[in-house]
């Protein structure tokens, strides 16, 4: 299987087991023009209580190092040749992907907040504002 093919793989299937916790607003027209949103609750619980989910966070695990993994596959995909170097090639090229390379221990560290909250606090967590941003 080529990395490419890997990489797309993790990707959909990250996008796929999140799809069902993924709440969108939608607008409702009533009568006289006014507009009002309107948050489906199918997917989301009913009452968020603070208890463990250890099935979220691992959920949020996997997740995580599928992103990871795709990051780093299309990094050293994208950037590992290069057609017009002036450079000594390999050294451009190592440079060049370890530049793309450099975001990845602040994503580490964003995803295991994620995934320890999700795991130690549950829907509660993934609820608060700070949580929803990341």
């Amino acid at each position: 299987m080529r990395p490419w093919t890997l990489a797309l793989l993790c990707a959909s299937s990250a996008i796929l087991a999140t799809h069902h916790a993924w709440v969108t607003p939608t607008t409702v027209r009533l009568r006289g023009g006014s507009a009002r949103s309107v948050t489906p609750t199918a997917a989301e619980p009913t009452s968020l209580v603070k208890e463990p989910a250890p099935r979220l966070g691992q959920g949020y695990a996997v997740i995580s190092m599928c992103t990871l993994l795709a990051w780093t596959l299309t990094a050293i995909m994208a950037l590992a040749r290069h057609p017009l170097v002036k450079l000594h090639p390999l050294r451009h090229n190592v440079l060049t992907v370890a530049q793309a390379l450099t975001p990845l221990p602040l994503g580490c560290a964003v995803l295991g907040s994620l995934t320890n909250s999700a795991s130690t606090e549950g829907w509660w967590a993934m609820n608060r504002m700070t949580y929803r941003r990341l």
